[in-house]
């Protein structure tokens, strides 16, 4: 009894390398290597970059704009006519113990020492804005797919691609664009507004010590491959960027007529005056059936 069992047991064995075998000769006839392939989004196989060029000012227009921001807003003697000064003098007799309709000059010396703040920030804002347009427009988002056009399943895939030295993979390139500060709080001559006025040297001084500690980069930030640790092995990601200038991903599998995504990367390339054709290559191994297929994208900057 034991025998036949074993028997069996090996003839099984036995059936289902046969079958694997005439697996393997089947689609050595059927499977087209140009029906697994990587294409960038939407099936293209050549891309071209096209950016757009972003305002970069110079450190003598930011200048100007500091000196128009001071002409703009600072307070100086403010002639006041007859009626508004009539206004101004039955306010003063209606008005309760302490309580002055009137800014005066001290608290209008703060507010001209918070417009030269505000115009040293935002000369700041301007430089940091410079930085971070110069490099968005060095930097651009590139997606893939990764496409199965056979009638099978691939199993057990692992995809390289292998970007040129001119165009590299970082992370985190740039940031939000900076967020220009806020003009000082400036009230009307004569305040109306009982709370307003009392409280105007208390925003001028609030206002005046946030501003103090807002902090801009100024220096030019220089794009860097990846700094983080690779954490990829423990979060569950297909994706991993590789020291080479790669990118690798591993898939269990991919079902037949089905495509794949593989975006989210942002690449680092140089501007030049000349245009340039680059190629990315591309493999693809599969664990079952076991096929290696190679191919290239062109890329033009």
């Amino acid at each position: 009894m034991k025998k036949d069992n074993i028997f069996n047991i090996r003839w099984i064995e036995t059936f289902r390398d046969i079958k694997d075998i005439l697996e393997q000769i089947r689609l050595k006839w059927v499977f087209d290597q140009k029906d697994l392939f990587i294409t960038y989004k939407d099936g293209i196989l050549e891309y071209k970059i096209r950016q757009g060029k972003l305002e970069i000012l110079s450190l003598e227009e930011i200048e100007a704009e500091k000196m128009a921001i001071k002409k703009r807003l600072i307070h100086g003697p403010v002639k006041v006519s007859k009626e508004m000064d009539a206004l101004i003098k039955l306010g003063k007799q209606y008005t309760l113990p302490g309580i002055e309709l009137e800014i005066s000059e001290e608290d209008w010396q703060i507010y001209n020492e918070c417009v030269f703040l505000y115009s040293e920030k935002y000369a700041e804002y301007l430089l940091a804005l410079n930085n971070h347009n110069q490099k968005a427009q060095e930097c651009i988002s590139l997606d893939f797919e990764l496409h199965n056009k056979s009638n099978q399943t691939f199993y057990d895939l692992i995809i390289y691609i292998y970007f040129p030295d001119d165009l590299e993979i970082v992370e985190d390139p740039y940031d939000n664009p900076p967020k220009a500060p806020d003009t000082p709080p400036k009230p009307r001559v004569l305040q109306m507004s009982l709370f307003e006025t009392k409280n105007f040297r208390e925003k001028l001084i609030e206002y005046k010590e946030k501003l103090k500690f807002k902090r801009y980069n100024k220096t030019e930030n220089v794009l860097s491959r990846l700094v983080s640790p690779d954490f990829s092995h423990l979060i569950n990601t297909p994706f991993k960027i590789l020291d080479d200038n790669g990118l690798q991903v591993s898939l269990d599998r991919l079902t037949q007529s089905h495509c794949f995504d593989i975006d989210g990367y942002t690449f680092h390339f140089k501007q030049s005056e000349i245009e340039r054709k680059l190629k990315i290559n591309w493999k693809i191994f599969t664990g079952k059936p076991s096929r290696t297929i190679e191919g290239e994208l062109t890329i033009i900057i």
